[in-house]
């Protein structure tokens, strides 16, 4: 499994090891999608702290349904940067990074982390690309990508799959 984790939107890529001769096809993707949380539109809340309670519970829940249906082993996790624009953005990638290592743990998946220079740089061979560029080199490997229909949830789904380019160099997928 490949994680692009986020507060609002997640993408995750879900791949099932095969063996064959060449190293590039050992993985098969099986699942792409993004996972959305829902603001509280009734404003049931009266705090954002329980706000953010209930869409970090939707996160993970929309996780562990994942895990448990495709029986995950091993995950990558692209963790969010600390470059955030504001203080929300910051509290919102403070919280997905909590709850992302807080899944991994509790379902005893192991997991390697990347930040996003390396997934950018896996993806395009440049430390810089845009959000198109990442899509167009995701979308001529994965052609599955072209399947997911808004534009921003390829955009998250693209970086779950570069999240995944960047760990064929590391020790988890070779296990």
């Amino acid at each position: 499994m490949a994680v692009d984790v986020g507060f609002a939107v997640s993408g995750v890529a879900v791949f099932e090891r095969v063996m064959e001769t060449d190293a590039n096809h050992w993985y098969r993707l099986r699942d792409l999608r993004c996972i959305r949380t829902l603001k509280d539109a009734a404003k049931r809340h009266r705090l954002r702290a329980d706000e953010d309670v209930d869409r970090v519970g939707q996160m993970a829940r929309g996780l562990l349904d994942l895990i448990l249906h495709y029986e995950v082993k091993r995950a990558v996790v692209e963790l969010p940067n600390a470059g955030a624009i504001n203080y929300n953005a910051c509290r919102a990638m403070s919280l997905a990074s909590g709850m992302i290592v807080a899944v991994m743990e509790a379902s005893g998946i192991a997991v390697e982390y990347y930040t996003p220079r390396q997934t950018r740089y896996a993806a395009c061979q440049k430390y810089d690309p845009s959000k198109k560029e990442i899509v167009a080199a995701m979308l001529a490997k994965y052609p599955e990508l072209g399947q997911v229909a808004l534009a921003i949830d390829r955009e998250n789904c693209a970086d779950a799959l570069a999240t995944f380019e960047a760990a064929r160099a590391g020790n988890l997928t070779r296990l």
